[in-house]
């Protein structure tokens, strides 16, 4: 009996050893026998078996193995091994697979399997993260992962940064991860070209940096409505060349200080004319070559100092934007580059644009058409812009309001503050005084003259509005 009690316990720790191990799979052909077991800093002191009866105790670090002939081999790792780390490593192509997490207490994921090409989860176990904060990068090209991980316990990550960044083939649900103490989740889905799985249920109310999570996700479209993105500061190009196109109008974004190249080159078409965007300075490419059309006449963009191309090629894009007090340090470049702004709406810019005095602004306008020659004369006259690639569009009809306001004169200019507005035969319904960076200082109702006497001497720009059309015209307070 006693030597039957001494069997016994001897298998049964063998059996709860090979439980606790950390099991993979590698493959090796005869052009190339060895592995590296890739190690990270400090606190190891593991066992590895690799599988061909070569078992080394007491690792510290990286450990090496060669192979008498090829063939896929398990390997085993039990003991301190707090971190595996393939970024840049050699044979990260020759880890085939992971058969058992076992009881590893992991210190850190980031970079864990980055570059494993050929590495697929065979595990039905959960590596304990309970030490774990970082798993940035953790699957990056994993080109061939795709097995279900959605019972893992992520509750302590506050980094997902390129998590999934390139893993073309990863294809499962993630919505039972508990991900509400991540803080970072900038390319976590990036080019995860077959990733289409609901997130709608994730708590991401502590990320602050969403760049580029879901560039070049092909197939992902799926409801983030409920997403609280409030303590989000970056969004650069978030969904930029993605199949995202569902309604985010809800979404909190008033502490985004970057939304360049957002949509870009996206499929995106939705409502966003409720967002608070007063205090994004960025919005280059924002909605370059996407087909979005909506109305942005609510945003407040004070603050973009830099919307450079943020239509460009845009072709679908037709809103009104003259209510934007557009920032003295915005580059027009290629702001409109063939865009689908027509001539009224583009005429509405021009004559917007004139109420801010900026001056040697360039605006390249390729395909767009005008008929407002007034404003934009000003603009290259008075303002110094080099506008070019539009033309003046065929047919305009030129309204009775417009021929008087065009032939119309305030005097005297220069003046001491007195302004003669004798107009006959037309209704002014509003006389608005701008200053040179836009602002409106103040409205007048109609009268034949206004008084801007209370004002420093300087340039300023009298805009009169009729209900068919509206005229600026610079005047100069002595």
């Amino acid at each position: 009996m006693k030597y039957l009690y001494l069997f016994v316990l001897f298998f049964s720790g063998i059996t709860l050893q090979a439980q606790n191990e950390f099991i993979t799979t590698w493959q090796v052909t005869s052009s190339d026998l060895s592995i590296t077991i890739p190690t990270n800093g400090s606190g190891y002191n593991y066992t590895v078996n690799f599988g061909d009866g070569t078992i080394l105790n007491n690792q510290q670090g990286d450990v090496s193995h060669t192979y008498n002939q090829n063939g896929t081999y398990t390997v085993s790792i039990s003991g301190n091994f707090p971190r595996i780390n393939f970024q840049g490593v050699a044979n990260s192509k020759k880890i085939m697979s992971i058969e058992q997490w076992g009881n590893i207490q992991w210190q850190s994921m980031q970079a864990a399997f980055n570059g494993c090409i050929n590495l697929v989860i065979n595990a039905t176990d959960a590596p304990d993260l309970s030490q774990v904060t970082d798993m940035s990068g953790m699957f990056s090209l994993c080109t061939s992962l795709n097995q279900p991980i959605n019972h893992w316990d992520v509750s302590t990550i506050t980094n997902m940064n390129s998590l999934f960044n390139g893993a073309s083939s990863f294809n499962q649900p993630l919505d039972s991860w508990d991900v509400s103490n991540v803080t970072k989740m900038a390319y976590t889905f990036a080019s995860a070209n077959s990733f289409n799985q609901p997130l709608g249920s994730w708590d991401v109310s502590n990320v602050n940096n969403m760049k580029w999570m879901f560039v070049s996700t092909f197939s992902f479209n799926q409801p983030l409505d409920n997403w609280d993105v409030s303590t989000v500061t970056t969004m650069e190009k978030m969904f930029g060349f993605s199949s995202f196109n569902s309604p985010i109008d809800n979404w909190n974004v008033s502490s985004v200080t970057n939304m360049g190249f957002m949509f870009q080159s996206s499929d995106f078409n939705q409502s966003l004319n409720s967002w608070d965007v007063s205090n994004v300075s960025d919005m280059d490419l924002m909605f370059a070559q996407s087909p979005f059309n909506q109305p942005l006449d609510n945003w407040d963009v004070s603050n973009v100092s830099t919307m450079f191309s943020i239509f460009f090629n845009a072709q679908d894009f037709n809103q009104d934007l003259s209510s934007w007090n557009f920032h003295p340090n915005v580059n027009f470049h290629e702001m409109f580059y063939s865009s689908g702004l027509d001539v009224d709406n583009y005429d509405k810019l021009l004559a917007h644009l004139t109420t801010f005095g900026y001056t040697n602004k360039t605006m390249i306008a390729k395909n767009l058409k005008y008929c407002d020659i007034t404003s934009r004369d000003f603009l290259t006259n008075n303002l110094n812009w080099s506008i070019t690639n539009d033309e003046l569009a065929q047919n305009c009809n030129v309204s009775a309001e417009e021929s008087i306001l065009d032939a119309f004169t305030p005097t005297p200019n220069p003046t001491m503050g007195m302004i003669h507005l004798d107009l006959q035969n037309i209704h002014i319904e509003e006389i608005l005084l701008y200053n040179t960076i836009g602002q409106r200082i103040k409205t007048f109702p109609y009268v034949d003259k206004i008084d801007i006497s209370e004002f420093h001497s300087g340039l300023y720009f009298l805009q009169l509005r009729t209900q068919e059309t509206q005229k600026t015209y610079p005047i100069v307070k002595n």
